[in-house]
């Protein structure tokens, strides 16, 4: 027993020595890191590097067309132009299509005292349908043909937009 006690004490010894030797040392690194290097070196030779200017941006392209007549696209459908063929002109109704970003929803209205939506079809596709839609108007389609009427038309003008009020949307 007293030889298992008196190991245990010199091994603790032994441990704290070297512990406090590591602590010695790791202060004199940590001191010596420390402090400056100075390199004293002849004028004439250093040479200064200059930052790089930044790069020029990218030149661009003009696009195939121009931007959209609208910054803002209506979540209700309001009078956006007119179309028309040889015999009669009829107002565009439009809005932004729900479920599709670049589709648009169009119909228009028959003239006279009862007033009752006709669907209209571009490019083989419903433009009223909701899950499909139209491509946007720009103003020089051609093609489009109305329900209930003959002939085809053509968009005669697209009208601004009005801005976006704080209406809710319903």
């Amino acid at each position: 027993m007293y030889i298992y006690k008196k190991m245990n004490t010199r091994n603790v010894n032994i441990l704290t020595t070297v512990l406090v030797i590591l602590i010695a040392l790791n202060v004199l690194m940590l001191s010596r890191s420390q402090a400056p290097i100075i390199i004293d070196a002849p004028r004439e030779n250093v040479k200064i590097i200059e930052p790089r200017p930044p790069p020029p941006p990218p030149s661009r392209s003009p696009e195939y067309r121009g931007p959209p007549y609208r910054q803002y696209q209506p979540k209700k459908f309001e009078v956006i132009g007119t179309i028309s063929n040889d015999t009669e002109i009829l107002p565009l109704y439009g809005r932004a299509s729900q479920t599709r970003g670049d589709a648009w929803n169009y119909y228009t209205v028959t003239q006279g005292q009862q007033i009752y939506p006709l669907s209209i079809t571009y490019n083989n596709k419903e433009c009223q349908d909701q899950t499909v839609g139209c491509p946007e108007f720009y103003g020089n389609e051609t093609g489009l043909t109305v329900t209930g009427k003959d002939g085809t038309y053509k968009i005669n003008e697209i009208f601004g937009v009005r801005e976006p009020t704080d209406e809710p949307y319903f």
